[in-house]
């Protein structure tokens, strides 16, 4: 089949254009996910961090109730928490809200933003407990150190990716729409 030189010039000339398009588009894309990714693992870690820091006390005064309101206002604060739990130092779960499965979970140590299985993240905070060194007076010795502080347990957070599957299908579907247009 035999293409006039007009088509073949006009070819020529928009497939290069066209090829840089579609780069760019796949570029800003590639971009534009990683940066929604990158802040939804952000917004987890600090929900797993201030939950932690809230339920230091609870924790250590055997207040089951207000962990558990703790782990609930953390599934109304957030729409893409699916669950989350507040567990003591020897695994026992204090405070649970939501849809978790914590056969699932693994070692509790420090997680940001692990996956489990194709559409959740684990986040796993520990709680801290803090106690400073105090000087005595009385016998005439100093404290010196830091403060002195103990794993009393861990809070753990999952969160759902769909929101983030949801907006990446949209962002994908502006760019593929921006590049059929350019």
């Amino acid at each position: 089949m035999s293409m006039s030189l007009r088509k073949r010039m006009t070819l020529l000339a928009l497939l290069p254009a066209a090829l840089v398009a579609g780069l760019l588009t796949a570029l800003s894309l590639w971009h534009d996910i990683d940066n929604l990714e990158q802040g939804f693992r952000t917004r987890g870690n600090a929900l797993s961090r201030q939950m932690a820091t809230a339920a230091e006390y609870g924790i250590f005064s055997g207040q089951h109730a207000n962990l558990l309101a703790l782990t609930a206002s953390a599934l109304t604060i957030d729409g893409s928490v699916s669950g989350a739990a507040i567990v003591d130092v020897n695994g026992a779960i204090l405070a649970l809200s939501g849809n978790m499965n914590p056969a699932a979970w693994p070692v509790l140590t420090r997680i940001e933003g692990q996956r489990l299985g194709s559409d959740v993240l684990l986040f796993v905070e520990p709680v801290l407990r803090s106690s400073l060194p105090v000087d005595d007076i009385y016998t005439g010795t100093d404290a010196l150190g830091a403060p002195l502080t103990t794993v009393v347990g861990h809070v753990v957070v999952e969160l759902s990716l769909a929101e983030v599957s949801h907006e990446s299908l949209r962002l994908a579907a502006a760019g593929l729409l921006i590049a059929l247009f350019g």
